[in-house]
């Protein structure tokens, strides 16, 4: 069976569309709400075909009619995603997003790399959960319409189908369902913060092991918690209405939520063209923060390592001689904060497509370098296990483009409580003062704007409008 779409204008309020859908399990949301080498582009995806979970044993746990290929425990899942999907030559302007999504957790790597996991965790959740979409609702502000996108193929080990009728039925969902009301009080409790002397300590030890001559900088992170009774979309949604980025996404998993506000890209694939985009140094925004981080040698010094073991990674799978730096630390501007981006671009042959998103695979942005050493430095001081914090959130369409982000200023909810995670690159230079006040910067401004949309919610104030899913 050939892969096959049919795609049409669906006469629909997109941000109706995934105001009603978001409480759905398997709904997986992602959205570009800024511009990145081309148009913005968000796709909201929903009901998939079959679930594919694995768990931190290795061990992978099937829902629906997943084939084969997918569960054979010797091949790596990650370039799995990659190998069942064609190549072409001339990619499409707008993606269909129809195939392969979800997460891959930080540690989904670890057991095949024979890493050991730091222990604890503060949430239930697998290391890896893929989703097979056969229908995606995309949209964007270069569109008048969201276009419905339904997608036969293999990968979806379904029967032959009519596809015009097929829109017709998945137009009809779409319409049909209504936004769920909570009738829950909304309240966010105190925010629990990454341990001073915990942190402190960690950073000691990194520097001695950066003595020793084993890293050169190693990523360190923690969580910060609070109780909080706000649905995880209303907050997502209030969040990216006020610091839009390109590379965001919202999954509601069976047994909790994922939001994720991330501006970082791990790797996108359009043809045999391939793009990561690492992102090192940070500054708080206000007068003077981009000439501040652009004279700061320390944050310059982390990007410059970066961008190199980002080549180098790319560099494994891509064509000889193809890589190349086609932006150098350029600031971005975000939310409460200035940081420092680079292009990193290579071409990448058929055969290897497989390789790239594990080379690749955790970014190198929030490990260290050298990667395998400071991830053992990194199960060694950090406390918990990271999960889908700092691992990838993404897509692969059945043509076989792609575009998975690095799943930071990523929160994970579960039971009544909200962890979000953050942190920063250690070097031999760095103060550990400054290292943990650069972790409450980034995590004042996620509990900052969880109070914000708790206040709006209980007010009864919206938190929707067309233009913020544009």
């Amino acid at each position: 069976m050939m892969s096959q779409l049919h795609s049409a204008p669906l006469d629909l309020d997109p941000a109706l569309a995934v105001e009603a859908w978001a409480s759905a399990p398997g709904c997986l949301l992602l959205e570009g709400g800024r511009e990145w080498r081309g148009r913005a582009c968000s796709a909201l995806l929903t009901s998939p075909r079959w679930i594919l979970r694995q768990d931190r044993d290795g061990r992978r746990q099937p829902t629906g009619k997943v084939p084969p290929l997918f569960l054979d425990p010797d091949r790596d899942l990650i370039e799995t995603i990659f190998a069942a999907q064609p190549r072409r030559d001339h990619p499409t302007t707008t993606p269909a997003f129809c195939g392969l999504a979800g997460y891959f957790g930080y540690e989904a790597t670890h057991l095949r790399r024979g890493l050991r996991r730091s222990g604890h965790s503060r949430f239930d959740l697998e290391d890896i959960w893929l989703g097979a979409y056969d229908r995606a609702l995309v949209f964007g502000p270069h569109l008048d319409l969201p276009l419905l996108v339904v997608a036969e193929s293999p990968l979806f080990d379904s029967d032959p189908v009519d596809l015009p009728q097929r829109w017709e039925e998945a137009a009809e969902e779409l319409k049909a369902r209504r936004k769920c009301e909570s009738g829950v009080s909304v309240r966010t409790g105190a925010v629990e913060g990454i341990d001073a002397d915990w942190h402190r300590a960690a950073v000691e030890t990194i520097q001695s092991h950066l003595r020793s001559g084993e890293s050169y900088q190693v990523n360190l992170t923690g969580f910060a918690s609070a109780r909080s009774d706000l649905d995880p979309f209303l907050a997502y949604r209030h969040e990216s209405r006020n610091n839009p980025v390109c590379f965001s996404a919202f999954l509601r998993h069976e047994r909790a939520a994922i939001s994720c506000h991330s501006p970082e890209l791990l790797l996108r694939m359009r043809g045999e063209r391939a793009e990561t985009a690492p992102i090192k140094g940070t500054w708080p925004a206000g007068a003077g923060a981009e000439s501040h981080l652009l004279a700061s040698q320390k944050d310059r010094a982390e990007h410059v390592m970066i961008v190199d073991l980002c080549r180098n990674d790319l560099g494994r799978s891509a064509r000889y001689g193809s890589v190349e730096v086609a932006d150098f630390a350029k600031p971005i501007h975000l939310r409460g904060l200035v940081h420092l981006i680079s292009s990193i671009r290579a071409r990448v042959d058929d055969a290897s497509r497989g390789r790239v998103l594990a080379d690749l695979f955790p970014a190198g942005s929030i490990t260290g370098a050298p990667k395998r050493r400071t991830m053992e430095i990194i199960a060694e001081v950090e406390a918990e296990e990271r999960g889908p914090y700092t691992g990838s959130i993404g897509y692969v369409d059945i043509l076989g483009n792609a575009d998975w982000n690095i799943a930071i200023r990523t929160a994970i909810w579960q039971d009544h409580r909200v962890h979000f995670g953050c942190g920063g690159g250690i070097v031999l230079d760095s103060d550990p003062a400054r290292e943990y006040e650069e972790m409450q910067w980034k995590s004042a401004s996620f509990f900052e704007s969880l109070q914000e949309a708790t206040r709006a919610s209980s007010s009864g104030d919206a938190l929707h409008s067309k233009e913020s899913v544009s």
